[in-house]
């Protein structure tokens, strides 16, 4: 698998430390944004977006605002057990996969995989 310059935008939390850990043990480059700093993918080109669908604020936002952009990398949302409906928003909205929690590495490198298949 190529190394991927990954941008993970969600809560400062253990799950996110959890996930900038396992990206990097995977050979990935990382940085770290909050939910309101959604538009540093307008500022420094990412391989691949992570939106945490966890927080307070709408992660659909940024989710549709990546989206959107002419040319966008590939976006991966990570899901809340039994918030169906919020994620399948996000795969309507341009996610091209999901990660469950209770988030597993495995599961989390596969999507990185995916997306780069996709890259």
């Amino acid at each position: 698998m190529s190394q991927f310059d990954v941008l993970l935008i969600g809560p400062d939390n253990d799950d996110r430390t959890h996930m900038t850990r396992a990206l990097v043990a995977g050979g990935h480059r990382v940085s770290l944004a909050s939910h309101g700093a959604a538009t540093r993918t307008a500022q420094h080109r990412h391989d691949l977006v992570i939106v945490d669908l966890a927080g307070p604020q709408d992660p659909l936002r940024f989710i549709r605002s990546i989206a959107t952009q002419k040319s966008h990398p590939p976006i991966v949302a990570v899901t809340e057990p039994g918030r169906a409906e919020l994620a399948s928003d996000a795969l309507r909205l341009g996610a091209i996969d999901l990660v469950p929690r209770p988030i597993c590495d495995g599961d989390l490198l596969a999507a990185v995989a995916n997306a780069a298949e996709l890259a």
